[in-house]
């Protein structure tokens, strides 16, 4: 049982390793976002969530089933 573990850990570093030297995730993670000076409104965003999971409770209730 170990071997299987081995194989798909090695399959896996390999995998991240595709990623980690992918040309094409690294301009994709570089991208740089704007940077308004303004402070986040982390209440407002908190209720946007809270409105956003009422709004989707019966996809998000499947997604975790």
């Amino acid at each position: 049982m170990s071997d299987v573990y081995e194989k798909l850990k090695s399959e896996a570093l390999a995998e991240l390793e595709r990623y980690n030297s992918s040309p094409v995730v690294e301009e994709a993670l570089s991208l740089n976002l704007p940077n308004s000076s303004e402070e986040t409104d982390y209440a407002l965003w908190s209720d946007g969530c809270d409105r956003f999971a009422d709004d989707n409770f019966d996809v998000l209730r499947k997604w975790v089933h």
